[in-house]
């Protein structure tokens, strides 16, 4: 298996919790939020129409890495094992917690993620959101698969 470059982030949403009280419970600063409620914006603050339906903070954990995934999130959910009741208070009020990956590979690649990482996220009710990213060819690539 080939070490592939991702990025993670911790994506929490809330029927009502207020997004400061979620970062402050956390530590964390969030990259982005809204509060459920509130009029709804795009994230340079121009105003659109209706109100957020929930409450939405994205915690950026480890941003542009490279190498073993299964290892960084081992460590990070180590990590977050101190916030397990106040993950276990926004699940049981009707909120979701996920690990949203960025995953980009340039060539064939596996990843395992082990049933005791699995087993620790279901631990902390933490879901796992995978976007994988292909790299396209280059011009000189492409040029060539099409020219013989």
């Amino acid at each position: 298996m080939y070490p592939a470059r991702f990025e993670i982030s911790l994506r929490i949403t809330h029927p009502s919790m207020d997004p400061e009280d979620i970062s402050t419970q956390l530590r964390l600063k969030a990259s982005t939020k809204w509060k459920a409620g509130l009029r709804r914006t795009t994230p340079v603050g121009t105003l659109l129409a209706g109100t957020n339906d929930a409450t939405f903070c994205v915690f950026e954990l480890d941003a542009k890495t490279r190498g073993h995934l299964d290892t960084t999130l081992n460590t990070l959910t180590k990590k977050l094992f101190r916030f397990k009741h106040f993950f276990q208070k926004i699940r049981s009020t009707g909120g979701s917690i996920e690990y949203f990956i960025g995953l980009f590979v340039n060539r064939n690649t596996g990843i395992i993620l082990d049933r005791s990482l699995m087993a620790q996220l279901v631990n902390l009710g933490i879901d796992l959101s995978l976007d994988i990213y292909a790299s396209q060819p280059t011009q000189k690539k492409a040029a060539r698969r099409t020219v013989r």
